[in-house]
């Protein structure tokens, strides 16, 4: 699970990073009517696959898989989107480092909690 969880973060940042102009302009017509419907639906698909990579993987043990995936891909999306409003260096600069390399453990404990609170339940 761990590896898999650091192969699609790093996969996401860097995709992210590759053209920070892009994905920042994309940001910015997300707000507009017409992108924001376009970001919903493209980020139901990004989840639906997160949840399909995650319960194949090796030790998934969630019972809300969907909840686990919707909250790493909202993680990836709002640190991502927030170093590169904050100027990131595609170059791999200290900040973009850190996110790449705090984001695992950010993501890893999201699932482990959310198995908590259902054991809880």
């Amino acid at each position: 699970m761990k590896v898999l969880v650091a192969a699609v973060v790093e996969a996401f940042v860097n995709a992210k990073l590759e053209r920070p102009d892009i994905a920042t302009a994309l940001y910015a017509a997300a707000s507009e009517p017409e992108g924001a419907a376009t970001v919903k639906r493209l980020s139901k698909r990004v989840q639906r696959a997160l949840t399909a990579a995650l319960a194949e993987a090796a030790g998934a043990t969630f019972g809300d898989i969907e909840f686990v995936a919707l909250m790493l891909y909202s993680a990836m999306a709002g640190a991502t989107r927030a170093v590169l409003e904050a100027g990131a260096s595609p170059d791999g600069g200290s900040v973009t480092r850190g996110v790449v390399a705090a984001l695992p453990g950010v993501c890893g404990e999201v699932g482990a909690v959310k198995l908590k609170i259902h054991l809880m339940d």
